[in-house]
């Protein structure tokens, strides 16, 4: 059997299973437009800026390693100060337990499992960050901080507690919470008991005055024989995209569902006849290495 392959699958990743297509051009092949390196960045920024002040770093030191993430000439400088400006983190979030930095920027990266393809093994790792943790009333809450250029609130929360994202950071520390938390048995034992929640935190940059709002708690237990179905498939599909991105671009399967306009690489798949798409993705891409564990 040849040497295993290792698959990073992490919420990113899951979402962009909404077309295999997507998938491979962004997390096979890297490719991503300016635009999205743009919604990257203020989005690495607003999160830098939470972790520092979690972490007890003054709010000015806070944005100085905000700023640390953006391009000056192309970001737009004083949408990120009026964001931080409105973040009021002690309002928000539970009690953090003794040993504070082991619950800013929760990090997991740890093997799940093995799918075979034509004695071609493919290991397949979860990995993710849990923004901040906190204890509220016994319950472990993972909080998730997120930015959006949406100017209907309502609609956005409500897109949040259906995101298998959302589902993705509750599924993870449920089904292996010994693994997520090796150094923390008390948080291990909420997670495994089901005392678990998740509570998102968007920063909303649109308009003149950004304001942060926090959503109410979200909870899958009763979910979570479906979630573990649909992770299972989910890793089996991207290891046959894998197999198969070195002599075949994977189909448009988003075009079933009319998930194109939401796509970022709509205008590869929709080039007029006879324009190759590797010839699109060349002169309007940016090509980079897709490495979850660098962000």
């Amino acid at each position: 059997m040849k040497p295993p392959i290792k698959i990073l699958l992490n919420s990113s990743a899951l979402k962009r299973l909404g077309c295999d297509r997507e998938y491979q051009f962004t997390c096979v092949d890297g490719y991503v437009t300016a635009d999205r390196m743009g919604y990257l960045r203020m989005g690495k920024a607003i999160h830098k800026y939470a972790e520092m002040v979690g972490r007890g770093l003054p709010v000015e030191k806070a944005g100085e390693a905000a700023m640390n993430h953006l391009d000056p000439m192309v970001d737009d400088i004083a949408q990120l100060l009026a964001a931080i400006k409105t973040f009021r983190p002690t309002e928000w979030f539970g009690t953090i337990p003794p040993g504070l930095e082991k619950y800013i920027e929760r990090k997991f990266n740890f093997y799940w499992r093995t799918i075979v393809i034509e004695d071609q093994p493919y290991d397949i790792w979860l990995l993710g960050t849990m923004d901040r943790l906190g204890m509220r009333a016994g319950i472990l809450e993972i909080c998730d901080f997120k930015s959006s250029r949406s100017w209907d609130r309502k609609k956005i929360f409500d897109e949040y507690s259906r995101s298998t994202q959302m589902m993705f950071y509750y599924w993870v520390p449920r089904k292996f919470p010994y693994e997520c938390f090796r150094d923390s048995i008390d948080c291990g034992n909420l997670a495994y008991h089901g005392n678990l929640a998740i509570r998102v935190c968007p920063v909303f940059i649109s308009g003149k005055s950004p304001s942060w709002q926090m959503s109410e708690a979200l909870s899958y237990g009763h979910m979570m024989e479906e979630f573990t179905a649909l992770m299972v498939a989910a890793s089996e599909r991207v290891a046959w995209i894998h197999h198969e991105a070195g002599t075949r671009i994977a189909l448009a399967t988003g075009m079933q569902a009319d998930h194109c306009p939401k796509c970022d690489f709509g205008r590869v798949c929709h080039a007029p006849a006879g324009v190759e798409p590797e010839k699109v993705l060349e002169a309007q891409y940016t090509k980079r290495v897709y490495d979850p564990t660098t962000w």
